[in-house]
């Protein structure tokens, strides 16, 4: 009998079993000039504090100071956070790394994730979508009569390009850019420019534009951009700008590549060539207690209900026995 009771005791002290699960979430490839960086998630089954430490190593970058965090967890809601170490320059070569999320309290584990840095430096290329052959009338609007002209710049004047117009219908058509067309259907379109260069990251741009019916009602928008480039929704010549536009001429743009045979692009190894990092904060040392805790409530009410179901029968039994 008393090996039943003490059992019994057993059941009732034991806790229910705790989960933490945790997630890494980054890109697989890292460029020149780009910070190392990752956003990772934890929850846990049961409220409580967690201490837990992240950082990356690479073979050829010297480990960051690592600092241990303490999280409060409330039960079944995601904690999220984010991580941004290095900044990649060409001296730290090609290489494959791991980015860590160390458990440290109240249980210890670890997990990690691969990713890349690709040390090639990229260079300024951007696609502009206008209303005149200068392209000092920039817009994302058209009617089907209007001539819809297609321009870039770099600061190189040897880059390849690759252009596709993908057209409202989903029909494709290869372009060599600088070069113009007339709206030939009404719709959306995207222009996708892949640009090349030797040594650096292939970059791609995209340019959305909407093609209007003749008779289609346009809200007319007009700015200034930094370099005087009037920069409008729909305007119907360049009288519309703004007085310190800058008329036909415009400013002086960067060399481009001839107008002839475009050679093959490289592989994309990179959309883009800027990345943008959010400021986050993130509370240490200060854990605080729910005011919203359901389930932890539903948790200890099964844990008492357990336990006065047993503890009745404890008594039956007992009673029994002494008869």
């Amino acid at each position: 009998m008393k090996k039943i009771m003490l059992l019994l005791m057993i059941l009732i002290i034991i806790p229910v079993s705790f989960s933490l699960e945790v997630s890494i979430d980054m890109e697989e490839n890292f460029y020149f000039g780009e910070d190392i960086s990752f956003s990772y998630t934890l929850m846990s089954n049961v409220s409580q504090n967690v201490t837990l430490s992240h950082y990356t190593i690479c073979p050829s970058i010297s480990l960051p100071l690592i600092k241990d965090e303490k999280v409060f967890l409330s039960a079944g809601v995601p904690y999220e956070s984010s991580y941004t170490g290095q900044t990649i320059s060409e001296e730290y070569g090609t290489q494959s790394c791991i980015a860590y999320i160390w458990i440290l309290d109240p249980v210890h584990f670890e997990t990690t994730k691969d990713f890349n840095i690709i040390a090639v430096p990229t260079f300024l290329f951007d696609v502009f979508v206008c209303r005149n052959p200068s392209c000092t009338l920039r817009s994302n609007t058209f009617t089907v009569t209007e001539d819809i002209y297609f321009d870039y710049e770099s600061e190189f004047s040897d880059v390849s390009l690759t252009s596709t117009l993908l057209y409202p219908d989903n029909s494709a058509r290869q372009l060599t850019i600088p070069t113009f067309m007339t709206g030939e259907q009404a719709g959306d379109y995207l222009l996708e420019v892949l640009a090349s260069k030797e040594g650096y990251s292939t970059l791609i741009r995209e340019e959305e534009f909407i093609v209007y019916e003749q008779d289609a009602q346009i809200n007319t928008t007009i700015s200034c951009d930094e370099s005087g480039i009037c920069e409008e929704i729909q305007v119907t010549d360049e009288s519309s700008c703004v007085g310190d536009c800058t008329s036909e001429t415009g400013p002086e743009t960067t060399p481009k590549t001839s107008r002839g045979e475009i050679e093959e692009p490289g592989i994309n190894e990179k959309e883009g060539e800027e990345s943008v990092q959010a400021d986050i904060t993130i509370q240490e040392d200060k854990p605080s207690e729910p005011e919203d805790k359901p389930l932890l409530y539903l948790f200890w009410t099964i844990v008492i209900g357990i336990a006065i179901i047993l503890g009745t029968i404890l008594i039956i039994i007992w009673k029994k026995t002494h008869k």
